[in-house]
């Protein structure tokens, strides 16, 4: 029932986008974790970086941002790890830190694992919430010291909620992408539009869909 009524909290984020960190809060401690993010990579011709658009509420966003402006290239390494087991499975399936071809000793040998025990985390489990655009909605949960990464019973729950967690983000980018572009420019005379990774159109201004309607 709590699995049920969570789902149905995880949608009304297509509406209210202020609602995900309570949300992502309530499915870490669901699934045994201490808090959870979704993460993006923007890649540039200089490289990539990390941001983090979701984080669970009783994450402090500052501290977060500090954290991925000091181990940007490491974060990209540990989620292309993620990645490249999570999106060869069509399923959204939780991947342990276990999983990196690095030792435990390893692991917490790195600077951002031992930045993250300083604030008492230590594993992470992760996964992809859009297999065909690997960049975006890159979910990982975290988890205190003094315990792994998660189980199968909490990989199993997770299993059950990140579907639609998945949609959730998928149905609610454009949304809000429309938001922000109207809000953005209200009323311009030039046609506008946001464009997705693959170049779909997500959001657009009446002018532009009158300019698309009269030439094709």
């Amino acid at each position: 029932d709590k699995v049920h009524a969570l789902v149905e909290r995880i949608y009304d984020t297509v509406l209210d986008a202020h609602a995900w960190p309570k949300v992502l809060q309530d499915i870490a401690h669901a699934t045994g974790a201490s808090g959870a993010m979704v993460f993006e990579l923007t890649q540039s011709p200089t490289g990539g970086e990390i941001s983090c658009p979701h984080l669970s509420a009783n994450y402090d966003r500052d501290a977060v941002l500090g954290y991925l402006a000091n181990h940007n290239d490491q974060e990209i390494i540990d989620q292309a790890h993620f990645a490249q087991v999570s999106g060869q499975d069509p399923k959204i399936t939780l991947i342990n830190d276990s999983a990196f071809p690095v030792t435990l000793d390893e692991l917490r040998a790195q600077a951002n694992v031992q930045d993250m025990m300083s604030f008492g985390l230590c594993h992470r489990s992760g996964t992809l919430l859009n297999k065909d655009t690997w960049q975006i909605d890159r979910f990982s949960l975290q988890y205190r010291k003094g315990r792994d990464a998660a189980n199968k019973a909490e990989q199993a729950i997770a299993e059950l909620l990140l579907p639609h967690v998945a949609k959730a983000l998928r149905i609610g980018r454009p949304i809000n992408a429309q938001h922000a572009l109207d809000t953005a420019f209200p009323g311009s005379e030039f046609g506008l539009c946001l464009l997705s990774p693959q170049a779909d159109v997500i959001a657009q201004n009446p002018e532009f869909e009158r300019v698309v309607s009269e030439m094709g």
